[in-house]
């Protein structure tokens, strides 16, 4: 009995140790990325220059721009219907993910951004990407939706 007690011990305190590192590792994750999803959003939708999130991308985004209908440029022909940026947008964390690929260790931040423009309001789905040797953050994936470009398309 006293071994299988040492052992339901020692299971408690490897989920309160990984717990516990969890939180510090997303509390961590969001501190250093929060700024970077905020003032991200604010540059590129500011000016509505694709240069500004391709300036910010992780080559994989814009390898995948290359694609056609997904060339920033095109893309950013439709979000400029939103008009200029009202206001700061507001930024929230979501979740993070640690992963290993062929390039080695990378963590992922997710956020949701809600901003107001001139012809209505949009959510922006940003996913931001961090290699473990590397200190900056770079975009991921990006995406704009807003009920603007629903009445558009019902034109």
């Amino acid at each position: 009995m006293k071994k299988f007690l040492k052992i339901v011990a020692i299971i408690i305190v490897i989920i309160a140790a990984g717990s516990i590192y969890v939180n510090y590792k997303m509390s961590s994750v969001e501190k250093e990325s929060s700024d970077i999803a905020t003032n991200a959003v604010t540059a590129i939708s500011t000016s509505w220059n694709p240069e500004e999130l391709q300036t910010r991308a992780h080559p994989s985004l814009i390898q995948e721009a290359q694609e056609p209908g997904q060339r920033f440029e095109d893309v950013f022909k439709i979000y400029q219907k939103l008009g200029k940026l009202k206001d700061s947008p507001e930024c929230q964390f979501q979740r993070f993910h640690s992963n290993i690929d062929t390039t080695g260790n990378y963590t992922l931040a997710d956020y949701l951004c809600k901003a107001d423009y001139e012809n209505g309001t949009a959510t922006i789905s940003m996913q931001l990407r961090q290699e473990s040797n590397h200190t900056t953050w770079l975009i991921y994936g990006f995406r704009i939706d807003s009920p603007l470009f629903t009445k558009l398309l019902e034109k």
